[in-house]
């Protein structure tokens, strides 16, 4: 695919909605964006998950795409922006989990000095961690980094709005869980 007009003949069809097309750039690429990740990642699991949801991302804004951008030059900055996103977030989570755990372990008064509250603090974290991951990320980075939505939109190359509606589904998740949790059945 070395041919500039063989590209964007490709990122036509693609664009247009050619399965067959978009298969052929698949093929092509995904074994070396899949290599190209797992240099950063050095986890083949994970740097297989970061480049299929890059390809499904592409997929689902093909209409996006345009014939005069460089569609190889493209897809190999993408991976490495999806890339520092992944590396990004598994961070987070990684500082929430140490910080939760101290929180947890740490705490000989007050909140955490009973069974009970330790107990309880330990069903908080496992039911934030039943969230889906893009949600946990941004429930954790409101309410334990203490970020206002327009820093979490900022940070997640989201719309305030999502992260308002990300928030709001959060806590009715989190409801949801204790209220069941507590029915006796």
């Amino acid at each position: 695919m070395s041919d500039a007009g063989d590209t964007v003949n490709l990122t036509v069809r693609i664009r247009r909605g050619d399965k067959e097309a978009f298969e052929e750039f698949f093929r092509t690429h995904y074994g070396g964006l899949c290599a190209y990740v797992n240099s950063f990642l050095h986890d083949i699991d994970a740097s297989e998950d970061v480049i299929q949801s890059l390809f499904l991302r592409i997929w689902e804004n093909r209409e996006h795409l345009s014939p005069e951008r460089n569609l190889e030059g493209y897809i190999f900055t993408s991976a490495r922006n999806a890339t520092l996103n992944y590396i990004k977030h598994q961070q987070i989570e990684t500082d929430w989990q140490i910080q939760m755990q101290s929180n947890f372990t740490n705490n000989n008064s007050g909140f955490g000095s009973s069974i009970e509250d330790l107990e309880f603090a330990r069903s908080i974290f496992d039911a934030i961690e039943k969230l889906p991951l893009k949600r946990r990320i941004i429930f954790i980075l409101s309410r334990y980094y203490k970020l206002t939505y327009k820093e979490i939109a900022d940070t997640q190359n989201i719309s305030v709005k999502t992260v308002e509606t990300q928030i709001s589904r959060s806590l009715h998740f989190l409801t949801e869980f204790f209220i069941s949790r507590d029915t006796p059945k």
